[in-house]
């Protein structure tokens, strides 16, 4: 389905709701914003708004010909793609503004060209997140090169041809540089402008009188950055299969020791690296894995060793380390929380022998902890786990007669969803493949005898799951491996049944609801068996603004809740209030409800 498009003079479009201060880059803290007149209230509706948009592109620190750049001749245009003196360029950032083009300029630095946008949210999936994605439309015209072209006036001929076509000619390297859009209104300061979304240049496609710049989320940029790393490394001489200092043809991009690498079918274990004579020293011959002879010219690959630590901090590794992201750019609050909560942390290794996208690696992990990540409304990367409920959270209730538009709904009983059984290999051999599950060490099978049956669902619902980040070795049979165990059972209770997916409109006043956010929802577009509203708990997977209503589409959690213990001097059931209901565990009838109140199970 086409992404839709949406006018920057309609202010709906999809961004957070607070402000960010902005500024262009180097410059120092903005004054406070003066608090508004009267005069500025009494005006606020017919102000003009407008959208701009922000290319943060690398841009050369030397001066042409200025030691320590050599070159000579016709200048070049400070970027990489245009050096004559790669030895001497020093990475730096120039930031390029567009702004709407059926407004007056909002300051001096900014190109008029942006003509419209369009918009494809962040969507949750059960382990793994559809990037949120922006097209910026941009105007290409013949463009006088001021503020680009550090050596304009020293040029014996004017630029030809149009903006874009000359930036694409010198900046081939566009890809994954940090994009903005802010907004704001005409006559405001730049620093007041809001930031609405983040995210790195992806692809450039121009037209006639015209370049749409593709802009991708943080976590769409996972699929092309690999743990390890590619490098270009190679044996420099023959080494015998007992061999303990070897020599390379580099050392860039290795560990400086300890670490390992993979020759062939060998790991090797080493304690040093030398950048000047490309040895590695301290070599441990056939590292888990068989010694073997390699002759020169070998291919030489790092080996990623991740913990053992916890798989938070493993995944927080990926993001920052691996993959780095900046890390303003993650919610660092969101990840602590999961660490510390429900239950003791605990600790996970995973050696990486060969080249894998960090997206499956950061991803696989996220589902093994039950958990979602995505671009957060704040524009960081987030994370939650999947609980049904927990203590201190609040989930709003949403009705029919006060919150859900009197429009369209949609219901997918999304009957693919369910698992009745969970197939766990762990402690994978090193050179095994993930999915070579014959070659793992250990299996925890979990399954559902009464969903499979004839009875319920008559079908086998398989999930299998080939973990590489337990060790037996490593982590042997201690809180770790319980947890696993623990976690395929819950797996199968959580996701026994099908979970549904319903699209609802909701008004503009519950815009505080976000992505990721759990909800109770009370609708007749689902019924209880006497047909009256169904009252279940659901967590918004995509959140959509359409006009003046938000779109939500929301996926059906339990029935049942974990129980948490309560806290000694807890009050009875029947006078207890609904937080308190929501936050502790209460012991059920016979009949296994809670005055009519569906129960709990253990956590």
């Amino acid at each position: 389905m086409a992404d839709p498009e949406i006018p920057f003079r309609d202010q709906d479009i999809p961004f957070r709701d607070q402000d960010i201060v902005w500024r262009r880059t180097g410059e120092g803290p903005p004054p406070p914003p003066p608090p508004p007149s009267e005069a500025d209230a009494e005006h606020a509706l017919s102000r003009t708004p407008v959208a701009v948009l922000a290319v943060e592109m690398d841009r050369c620190e030397r001066r042409f010909g200025v030691a320590p750049c050599t070159a000579t001749g016709e200048p070049c245009y400070q970027t990489r793609g245009t050096c004559k003196a790669l030895q001497a360029y020093l990475r730096g950032v120039q930031t390029l503004l567009f702004s709407s083009a059926d407004t007056a300029l909002p300051f001096d630095a900014a190109r008029p060209y942006l003509q419209s946008i369009s918009y494809r949210p962040t969507e949750i999936a059960t382990h793994f997140t559809v990037a949120g994605r922006v097209r910026a439309r941009c105007a290409d015209e013949p463009d006088s090169d001021i503020d680009i072209d550090p050596y304009l006036t020293d040029r014996a001929a004017p630029p030809q041809g149009t903006y874009w076509g000359r930036f694409i000619a010198r900046n081939p390297h566009y890809r994954g540089r940090t994009a903005r859009l802010y907004s704001g209104y005409l006559g405001e300061a730049e620093y007041t402008y809001v930031e609405r979304w983040r995210g790195s240049l992806d692809n450039i496609v121009r037209m006639r009188g015209a370049a749409e710049l593709e802009i991708v989320d943080r976590l769409r940029a996972l699929d092309r950055l690999y743990c390890p790393a590619k490098l270009d490394i190679k044996l420099a001489s023959n080494i015998t299969a007992d061999q303990t200092s070897i020599t390379l043809t580099s050392v860039d991009g290795l560990d400086p020791g300890p670490g390992a690498v993979r020759i062939g079918e060998e790991l090797i274990y080493y304690t040093g690296a030398n950048p000047a004579t490309h040895v590695l020293s301290g070599c441990s011959r056939g590292w888990e894995s068989e010694r073997q002879p390699h002759d020169a010219g070998s291919a030489v690959g790092r080996v990623r060793i991740l913990g053992p630590m916890s798989p938070w901090d493993i995944l927080w590794t990926l993001l920052v380390t691996d993959a780095g992201i900046p890390q303003g750019d993650i919610d660092g609050a969101a990840f602590w929380d999961c660490k510390t909560f429900p239950e003791p942390d605990i600790s996970m290794q995973a050696i990486i022998t060969e080249p894998t996208k960090i997206s499956e690696l950061y991803f696989e992990l996220v589902d093994l902890l039950d958990c979602k990540s995505w671009i957060g409304e704040n524009l960081k990367i987030t994370i939650r786990r999947n609980l049904p409920n927990r203590p201190g959270r609040r989930d709003p209730l949403l009705t029919d007669a006060e919150h859900i538009v009197d429009a369209p709904a949609t219901l997918d009983l999304n009957g693919d969803s369910r698992i009745s059984r969970v197939l766990l290999y762990w402690d994978k051999p090193l050179l095994a493949r993930v999915d070579e599950y014959q070659k793992y060490n250990r299996l925890h099978m979990a399954v559902d005898t009464d969903a499979e049956s004839a009875a319920e669902y008559n079908a086998v619902a398989e999930k299998t799951i080939g973990c590489r980040w337990v060790r037996w070795n490593v982590i042997p049979e201690t809180q770790t491996s319980r947890w696993l165990a623990r976690q395929t059972m819950r797996r199968v209770w959580m996701q026994r049944d099908p979970q549904p997916l319903l699209t609802v409109q909701v008004e503009r006043k519950d815009s505080s609801i976000k992505t990721g956010d759990y909800l109770r929802l009370q609708t007749d577009e689902l019924c209880t068996p006497s047909g009256a509203p169904s009252l279940r708990t659901w967590q918004v997977v995509r959140r959509e603004p359409r006009g003046e209503t938000f779109q939500l589409t929301l996926l059906r959690q339990r029935a049942e809740r974990f129980a948490y213990i309560a806290a000694n001097g807890a009050g009875d059931y029947a006078a207890a209030t609904d937080e308190e209901r929501n936050d502790q565990a209460y012991l059920s009838g016979p009949d296994g409800t809670l005055d009519g109140d569906p129960g709990y199970y253990l956590w």
